[in-house]
């Protein structure tokens, strides 16, 4: 989940004009979408203007989220919850080494 900080607007005093240019990119990209292909533009955007190599859109409530879109496979999996049946794993965290056979 991705947050805003005080200070990431407008007037934050830096002066670089980024958040103005992300908001430029976000308004270009999604300009003239309709309410189905904005997430997936979103996300579109999201890869351009941030050093990731995918990025997924999900609504989030109270309950499970919904996947609204997704830049590739990768995203799309990784933004799928956790299986209740499968064991609890990190996405990025090395695996363990595996024992010598005997």
């Amino acid at each position: 989940m991705v947050g805003v900080r005080p200070g990431d607007g407008p007037g934050d005093g830096q002066g670089d004009g980024a958040y103005e240019r992300a908001v430029g990119a976000v308004a270009a990209g999604l300009r003239g979408a309709g309410p189905a292909e904005a997430p997936g533009r979103l996300c579109a955007v999201a890869v351009d203007l941030l050093p990731v190599d995918g990025a997924s859109v999900s609504l989030r409530g109270d309950s499970m989220p919904l996947r609204l879109a997704a830049s590739g496979d990768v995203a799309a999996r990784l933004a799928e919850p956790p299986s209740v049946t499968a064991p609890a794993t990190t996405c990025c965290a090395p695996a363990p080494p595996s024992s010598p056979a005997t």
